[in-house]
């Protein structure tokens, strides 16, 4: 197997992957335990995220939050994307948990192999997590998710952050309508 190589996407033949940087919006959530969304993906194209880098703080009075960094697939993604009970979907929760007025600056990165957590004055907590290397289709959406714990009574505030994602749009000879078969196969390499 050591010849194997990944070959070019059904649809994306010839589409030379495009890396878009993007803000990240000032949000804040709901109390409790609530998402947001900080990124819609576009169809027709196919998206890889690579990093991303979130800075903010949560309010409150009492209990604890988890964040997590999450792509929901959306159930118009179709077959092989969604599942009976359209919950599919990439999840990456910290392990660590903030308490009401806690400054956190996470990042997620397809570069980390191996995850820790830290605290420092600068930033608060932190954390660098891994994020899998997955190609993932149009009318998803990068969620950040914060789940409550202990009566958690706050708001998650992003204040700062950006988005690093890789765009492989249709071949100019490819853009037809969309068949949803965005299907990834693995083949020998001629080499």
């Amino acid at each position: 197997m050591s010849g194997d190589a990944l070959a070019a996407l059904d649809n994306y033949q010839g589409s030379d992957p495009v890396m878009v940087v993007l803000n990240v919006p000032t949000l804040v959530t709901n109390v409790g335990s609530a998402d947001a969304t900080l990124y819609d993906f576009g169809k027709p194209s196919l998206w890889r995220v690579r990093t991303a880098a979130i800075h903010g703080r949560v309010t409150g009075t009492m209990g604890t939050c988890v964040l997590g960094l999450s792509i929901d697939v959306d159930f118009i993604a179709g077959d092989p994307w969604t599942n009976a009970q359209n919950d599919s979907g990439i999840n990456a929760t910290s392990p660590q948990s903030l308490s009401p007025l806690d400054h956190f600056a996470y990042t997620w990165s397809t570069e980390i192999g191996d995850s820790y957590v830290g605290t420092n004055f600068q930033w608060g907590k932190t954390a660098m997590l891994g994020w899998p290397l997955v190609y993932v289709p149009g009318g998803c959406r990068l969620v950040m998710e914060m789940t409550g714990a202990g009566g958690f009574d706050g708001e998650l505030h992003i204040q700062d952050g950006f988005i690093q994602v890789e765009k492989i749009p249709q071949a100019a000879t490819q853009a037809g309508p969309d068949t949803g078969s965005d299907t990834l196969y693995l083949l020998p390499s001629s080499g």
